[in-house]
C-alpha cells in the first residue's frame, strides 16, 4: 500500500503572541503581605499573637470548668480574645500551604 500524502500550497505562518504577561507583578495579594514586615518578623508577631490568645481562653475556660460556668456565657475579654483568634489562625493555615483559605478571604 502506498501512503497518500497531502501537501498543502499556504505557507506557514509563525504564531505570534498577541499578550505579553509580566512575571514581576502578582496581581494576587497572598496572606503574607499582611504586615509589611519581612516574612519571618510576620511569623513571629502572628505565632505570638496566636498563641497568646489561645493561652488565655484555655486559662479562663479552665477556670470556667472549675467553677460550674457554662460556656455560653461569654465575657467581653474573651469576645475580644475569640476575635483576635481570627486573624492569626487564617494567617497561619494560609502560610503553611492550604491555598483554599486565601480564595475565601480573599
Amino acid at each position: 500500500m502506498e501512503a497518500i500524502r497531502l501537501s498543502s500550497t499556504k505557507p506557514v505562518q509563525a504564531l505570534k503572541p498577541k499578550k505579553t504577561v509580566s512575571f514581576n507583578e502578582d496581581p494576587m495579594t497572598k496572606v503574607s503581605d499582611a504586615l509589611s514586615l519581612p516574612l519571618y518578623l510576620t511569623n513571629v508577631v502572628f505565632f505570638i499573637i496566636f498563641f497568646s490568645v489561645v493561652y488565655f481562653l484555655f486559662s479562663s475556660w479552665g477556670g470556667k470548668i472549675r467553677t460550674f460556668t457554662p460556656f455560653h456565657v461569654v465575657t467581653s475579654s474573651e469576645i475580644v480574645a475569640i476575635l483576635a483568634f481570627f486573624a492569626p489562625f487564617i494567617y497561619l493555615i494560609a502560610f503553611f500551604g492550604i491555598d483554599f483559605v486565601q480564595s475565601l478571604v480573599f
